[in-house]
């Protein structure tokens, strides 16, 4: 007699109105299946995503212990084990469902996992494939989706009563994992583009064109110097190679002493460090520490100039109807930008504001030279400069 599957529908209408990680998804899965009397001794859920690191994520779940996640970068080579997965078979034949009993004298298998289950004392595999309608020409099948997989203990495998129950359920189990997807993508394609603060913001309702907050921060310009000569001389390649690896330890160096890099301005960044939780003292101490980190890090023949300065700044959305842009501006902003740009005329690879020297704590502020005061554009007095020794 077929199990009764409608718990297990209703949990999973409920899990797809809720961002729950894939795990929790998987796990609970296994466990309502067997509370159901299938006897699960392995549930798998595997897919493509859309990150800029991450290719795949697999989860594996067995009786007993939580689900565990592993991921795959864009650049990890394909293991022998997925290039050898009746998984890989099924998205290459284009293959809804695949099952497989472990438990007759048909060796040998036709995929290394099953030689490996059976040992387990498995009886039967089955795996069930469904898309999200989303395509994608960068992902095995064509199409963003999931590979889902149960194996069993039970004598005689999976009965056949019990098939329709279970293709059944992978649409509801799909759409499941679609929702934390969409949820995950929103998250994690914005962080890349907008950065992890701005992302927050602006998921949890920031979207107003011309809503911004006006809060402090210290402010940091930089510039990679000798790019335009380098973009102008070398392969395309090389030069986007070579500004990755810069910015990459830029936004180290200014994410580890709690900043957020709000832009990349073709070879300039734009940071911000917030005053929230640590004041001008400590959010001062934050930026000068990753302005020194980032001249020390930056690969040899690469230099850097850094304006620092501490002010009140306008955060939020800016741009056109249709074409926004969360970033800060303001005069603190500004002044930043022209402290940079003075790197250069005064030879000095990191100079900071008067008023930025003023918030620093003691030991900082003893490193500071008075350069004395500087006409900069845009601004009518002449403002103190100091270069960090």
């Amino acid at each position: 007699m077929a199990a009764d599957l409608t718990p297990l529908f209703v949990w999973l209408a409920g899990q797809s109105l809720c961002d729950a990680p894939v795990e929790d998804l998987v796990g609970g899965l296994g466990e309502r299946l067997n509370e159901s009397g299938l006897d699960i001794a392995r549930a798998h859920v595997s897919g493509a995503t859309l990150h800029p690191m991450v290719s795949a994520f697999m989860v594996n779940w067995r009786p007993g212990g939580p689900a565990v996640r592993s991921e795959r970068g864009h650049d990890d080579p394909e293991g022998k084990a997925w290039r050898e997965s009746p998984l890989l078979h099924m998205l290459d034949a284009n293959l809804p469902v695949m099952r497989q009993r472990l438990d007759r004298a048909n060796a040998p298998f036709a995929f290394p996992v099953f030689e490996e289950l059976a040992g387990e004392g498995m009886t039967e595999w089955v795996a069930f494939r469904e898309g999200f309608d989303w395509n994608s020409s960068s992902v095995p099948g064509g199409q963003f989706g999931i590979i889902a997989s149960l194996a069993t203990r039970r004598p005689g495998g999976f009965d056949d009563a019990e098939m329709p129950g279970l293709l059944a359920l992978v649409q509801p189990i799909a759409a499941a994992v679609k929702t934390h997807f969409v949820g995950t993508v929103a998250r994690d394609v914005l962080s890349a583009y907008i950065g992890t603060d701005a992302a927050q913001r602006v998921l949890s309702g920031a979207i107003t064109r011309g809503g911004v907050a006006q809060m402090p921060a210290v402010v940091m310009m930089a510039d990679l110097k000798g790019f335009t000569r380098l973009s102008n001389t070398r392969p395309i390649g090389e030069v986007v190679a070579r500004l990755n690896d810069c910015f990459d330890r830029i936004a180290i160096a200014v994410g580890a002493a709690g900043g957020h890099v709000l832009k990349f301005i073709g070879d300039g960044v734009l940071a911000i460090f917030l005053l929230e939780g640590r004041g001008e003292a400590g959010a001062a101490a934050a930026a000068l520490a990753a302005a020194e980190a980032i001249q020390g890090a930056l690969p040899d023949g690469v230099a850097v100039d850094i304006g620092l300065n501490i002010g009140e700044v306008h955060y939020g959305n800016i741009g056109a109807a249709g074409r926004l842009d969360f970033t800060a501006i303001g005069p603190a902003v500004n002044e930043a930008a022209r402290l940079e740009s003075l790197c250069g005329v005064l030879g000095r690879p990191i100079l900071v504001s008067g008023a930025l020297a003023a918030a620093a704590p003691p030991a900082w502020r003893a490193r500071l030279v008075p350069l004395g005061r500087h006409s900069l554009r845009g601004f009518d007095d002449p403002r103190e400069v100091l270069a960090l020794a």
